[in-house]
């Protein structure tokens, strides 16, 4: 349990989508080698290099990937992270973001195709560019954003399929960004 959980959760009777948003294991591993817990905060995501692997976990606490099961589709449903889940990102501008992933294709949005993501493009143009926002300075917590202001977002149902639809952000429109030496 982070210590931000802690915290949340102190004095709660039932828990809530904020306290169990925030819970995450205790990285041993990193502590067993005497090495520090990873803090997350705005300068640690924007300083994150192109060949650091990434995962993103969704607001229903599952896992996102562009697996070859789904034909490369975006999606948010794993319980938990494997070569397909992970992915790298491209800084373009200061904002601005390419997201490649495990099959070295680029996150791709496809407007006529219900505003779909695909990993299926071997290059960059505006369908591939993502605006990506920190949501709060001293957190991992991002949301992305196409190049015609839209958010990307979690579909309510199996199989939680991400589309850019929403003008407005909300629960179902935020990430969070870890690094995958984060991950036990």
């Amino acid at each position: 349990m982070s210590r931000e959980a802690y915290f949340e959760g102190l004095f709660q009777t039932k828990k809530s989508e904020q306290w169990t948003d925030l819970l995450k294991p205790y990285n041993w591993k990193r502590r067993i080698a005497g090495m520090p817990q990873i803090e997350y905060s705005k300068q640690f995501i924007d300083a994150i290099p192109e060949t650091q692997a990434v995962y993103f976990r969704g607001f229903n606490q599952l896992y996102t990937s562009s697996s070859v099961q789904s034909d490369y589709l975006f999606t948010c449903y794993y319980n938990a992270i494997s070569k397909e889940e992970l992915f790298y990102i491209k800084r373009i501008d200061e904002n601005v973001v390419a997201i490649k992933a495990a099959n070295n294709r680029f996150l791709s949005v496809k407007p006529l195709e219900h505003d779909i993501i695909v990993a299926d493009a071997v290059g960059i143009t505006d369908t591939e560019k993502f605006i990506m926002t920190v949501v709060s300075e001293n957190d991992n917590r991002i949301r992305l954003q196409t190049m015609d202001k839209k958010y990307l977002t979690i579909g309510d149902k199996f199989p939680y399929i991400i589309r850019s639809l929403v003008d407005t952000p909300g629960n179902s429109e935020t990430f969070r960004l870890y690094v995958i030496d984060d991950y036990q």
